[in-house]
């Protein structure tokens, strides 16, 4: 599956049958040409293939604490992260995927971005 914005991709990202990996090394050496602006965050939670797809909004302070644990390098922001955790959860929504199948997970993060 292709990237929803235009971007040029390493030729050592591995292609499978759903999702694009990135090699890590990758990651740290690559810039993008322009800057986008996030739309929403989406944690994906653990799935029962077959299981009926859930999807919720986070509420605030979840969005914070789920931000701060799961989505910054504390040591790489002031405070340890706390304030750009808060400002990152103010301005996107952040929203919950659960259970269903990868198509169905995919179908929904693509209605919701």
């Amino acid at each position: 599956m292709e990237p929803y914005a235009r971007t040029s991709l390493p030729n050592s990202i591995i292609r499978t049958a759903v999702p694009l990996h990135v090699p890590d090394y990758e990651r740290r050496n690559h810039k993008l040409e322009h800057h986008c602006q996030t739309a929403a965050l989406v944690f994906i939670g653990a799935s029962r293939n077959g299981c009926r797809l859930e999807t919720a909004e986070i509420r605030p302070a979840e969005r914070v604490a789920r931000l701060y644990s799961n989505g910054l390098n504390q040591l790489a922001h002031f405070a340890g992260g706390l304030p750009a955790a808060t400002r990152i959860a103010r301005s996107v929504p952040l929203v919950r995927v659960t259970e269903g199948t990868v198509e169905a997970r995919i179908r929904e993060e693509r209605k919701l971005l």
